[in-house]
This record gives structure tokens, C-alpha cells and sequence, in this order.
């Protein structure tokens, strides 16, 4: 699972690997489970209208879970989104990639922070 999520599987962080072992070997799996089984994806989806803030939706191009299409279909229904796929990125592009989704956070959040302090005096 780990491994799939990642585009660059020399990128996967030492011992996150024994530490998802770990958890699949605990009391913890049934814990995991139960909140991955409960998700009501549809539920989820069709709310996304009713988000309000702005979103900045990253989706790496070389996502094995899921496609970066995808990120099409979200962008719909969230009234204020900024989508950027990330070329050469996976599922964990905090990981696989870092330096762009870095990038493009920053300057969202700093973007964000001046749009909620309103206009300069």
C-alpha cells in the first residue's frame, strides 16, 4: 500500500514502512478499518458544495489509487478551488515530491491570509 502510493519508491521515508507493519500487526488494524469502512464517499462528494473556504486541491499525475482526472469531478462542486496536478508526483505527494507542493502551498496560504485580513490601510 505504501509503496504503491509513492511515484518515486526510493522517496519512501526510512521506517515508515516497519511502522505501517506495525500498525497491521496491532489491536490498532481493527481501529483502521472501521474508520476506512465507514467513509460514505458518495455523501462526502455530493457535500462538497457546502464547503466555503477556499481549497487548494493538489493531485500528483502518476497517483496509482487514484486517477488525476479525478480532480476534475471535485473541482465542480467546491465553490472555491485552485487544482494543480503535480508532474511526476504520486499519492504522497507530500513525500514523493515535495519542493513543488511546497511551493504552491506557501504561496496559497499566504494568498489566503491576505484575503482574510481584508484590504491593507
Amino acid at each position: 500500500m505504501l509503496i504503491k502510493s509513492f511515484a518515486h519508491r526510493d522517496r519512501v521515508p526510512e521506517g515508515r514502512i516497519d511502522d505501517l507493519v506495525r500498525t497491521m500487526r496491532s489491536s490498532q488494524l481493527d481501529d483502521v478499518l472501521r474508520v476506512e469502512r465507514s467513509v460514505n464517499w458518495a455523501a462526502t462528494e455530493r457535500d462538497l458544495h457546502l464547503v466555503r473556504a477556499p481549497v487548494l486541491l493538489l493531485w500528483g499525475d502518476r497517483d496509482r489509487y487514484f486517477p488525476a482526472s479525478l480532480a476534475r469531478r471535485f473541482v465542480t462542486r467546491l465553490p472555491q478551488t485552485e487544482a494543480r496536478t503535480v508532474p511526476g508526483g504520486g499519492h504522497s505527494l507530500h513525500d514523493d515530491c515535495p519542493e513543488e507542493p511546497r511551493g504552491l502551498l506557501v504561496r496559497f496560504l499566504a494568498g489566503t491570509a491576505a484575503d482574510a485580513a481584508g484590504p491593507r490601510r
